[in-house]
């Protein structure tokens, strides 16, 4: 499979993906609600560790004492921000490959002297 097979198939792929989108988008109310459902659903992991960081940040560093206390609460709140920073990098990934697969492709130019020679 070459490149441009390859390009091809990601190309449908997104492209059918849109249209299943905007079918279940004209469908109802029933349907706009459950697209709604899922984005929330999406979305719901990256807002829960944002908010868990800024709530173990704001609450309980300040009343942990002994520094395996400290470090207790630093080791948890690393591990969301490691979390939400693999979340954000997906996504990244995901619109660059989104971005590439469906960019126009430019027709090459003819070079005016090779036409005339040719």
């Amino acid at each position: 499979m070459t490149f441009d097979d390859a390009d091809e198939a990601a190309r449908r792929l997104f492209k059918r993906n849109e249209e299943f989108l905007d079918w279940v988008w004209s469908r109802g109310i029933f349907a706009k609600f459950i697209l709604a459902i899922y984005i929330l659903a999406t979305v719901a992991p990256s807002l829960f560790n944002g908010f868990a960081i800024f709530y173990l940040w704001f609450t309980f560093y300040p009343i942990a004492v002994t520094l395996t206390e400290r470090l207790e609460v630093l080791g948890i709140i690393i591990a969301l921000v490691n979390a939400e920073i693999l979340i954000v990098r997906w996504f990244l990934l995901q619109i660059m490959v989104y971005t590439y697969v469906t960019q126009r492709r430019r027709r090459r130019k003819i070079d005016s002297q090779t036409s005339l020679t040719a």
